[in-house]
């Protein structure tokens, strides 16, 4: 289990250098947890830079 920071998910969702890293750890963690806080920051700061979510 592994705790996940809203600076990974920013960095995974903009596709930035680093975030093939972070699925890597994690895909190799068996589980992952998401503070409400974090989840909440995350999601401001992705509106703020126009990520625009899409559901499949």
């Amino acid at each position: 289990m592994i705790a996940v920071d809203s600076s990974a998910l920013i960095a995974i969702a903009g596709q930035e250098p680093e975030s093939e890293d972070f699925l890597g750890v994690l895909a190799e963690a068996g589980g992952a947890m998401l503070s409400p806080i974090n989840y909440v920051e995350t999601g401001i700061i992705l509106v703020r830079r126009g990520f625009v979510p899409t559901q499949d």
